[in-house]
């Protein structure tokens, strides 16, 4: 999970800006956090839920 990025406004700094070349090492399994996003980890599982407030 990318959290807590911040653009400071420039419109250089775009989500694409901050995930280029995540995947250069193979494919990961990861998400850019985005405003009011919840993930719930139920316990005793592998499960990772993702939700929007």
């Amino acid at each position: 999970m990318l959290y807590h990025l911040t653009q400071a406004g420039l419109p250089i700094f775009t989500p694409e800006a901050f995930t280029r070349g995540m995947d250069a090492g193979g494919p990961l399994d990861w998400r850019l956090a985005r405003d009011g996003m919840t993930i719930d980890l139920p316990a005793g599982s592998d499960e990772i839920r993702f939700g929007q407030l």
